[in-house]
């Protein structure tokens, strides 16, 4: 989980954007979406940072929200 207190917001996808669903975040609109990292651990340890660095992103538009991850 990210750390407390910490929110996310989805990025809008705009008109002229378009994700391909592929696996790859190759698309320019999710080079404008903000990445959120600095993750916490649930286990084993409650509230240390994340053994691996995890990047996410969010995008939406009027059908759907995407969630891109770098693991």
């Amino acid at each position: 989980p990210p750390r407390a207190g910490r929110t996310m917001e989805a990025h809008p996808l705009d008109e002229a954007g378009e994700v391909t669903v592929d696996g790859r975040l190759d698309e320019a609109a999710w080079s404008r979406a903000p990445a959120y990292g600095d993750w916490v651990q649930k286990e084993p340890v409650e509230g240390a940072p994340a053994i691996n660095d995890t990047e996410v992103q969010l995008l939406f538009d009027g059908q759907a929200l995407y969630v891109g991850a770098i693991l």
